[in-house]
């Protein structure tokens, strides 16, 4: 989203933009069209959102609304006033291609940069391993609250304080599921909607 214009990127890595402020499509018509517009609210960077350095920050007035962002989207501030909306299962992936690249060019040719890093060529697999992971994490969260109500884990678990080879032990001994405890902390995260 930039002044007057809003970019859409599809699966196929193609783009189209519409202008928001003009009559033959207002924003309120996008809205019916893109119905997930209608959940999302924009007014500078959201609060927990890192910025990059040299980011020019337009909005955040204590006035307004924060940034919200419709169930299952993502948000990316990317200068003077831009906001890019990603669909969950491609968040991480584009973050990580923009890598390093100054946020005012993403602002004006974020669709391109994703074109030249073929991601609309990896689109289907990175979903994929993204729904994956979710399902992987449900199972692992709903071991972990079965395992929560049982005394003799819960006993286990304190003998092993402090060593976290012990504590990863105990976990695949009740759970069946052995990660390492680097794994466990990414997993803390993802819930908690941190990566």
């Amino acid at each position: 989203m930039g002044p007057n214009d809003m970019t859409f990127y599809k699966r196929n890595g193609k783009s189209f933009s519409l202008d928001y402020m003009s009559e033959d499509t207002s924003y309120s018509q996008m809205k019916e069209v893109f119905p997930v517009l209608k959940d999302c609210y924009f007014d500078g960077p959201m609060k927990r959102e890192m910025l990059m350095s040299k980011t020019m920050i337009i909005g955040g007035s204590p006035d307004d609304r924060e940034t919200c962002v419709a169930d299952g989207w993502k948000h990316i501030y990317l200068d003077v006033g831009n906001h890019l909306i990603v669909k969950k299962p491609f968040y991480f992936e584009i973050k990580q291609l923009f890598g390093e690249i100054e946020n005012c060019e993403l602002a004006f040719d974020w669709d391109k940069i994703l074109n030249e890093k073929g991601f609309s060529n990896r689109v289907d697999e990175v979903e994929k391993a993204f729904l994956e992971q979710k399902k992987a994490d449900e199972i692992l969260a709903a071991k972990l609250d079965e395992l929560q109500k049982n005394p003799e884990y819960i006993r286990k678990v304190k003998e092993a304080s402090g060593d976290l080879d012990k504590l990863m032990d105990v976990l695949e001994e009740f759970s069946g599921i052995r990660m390492t405890w680097f794994e466990l902390k990414q997993f803390g995260f993802r819930r908690l909607g941190l990566v």
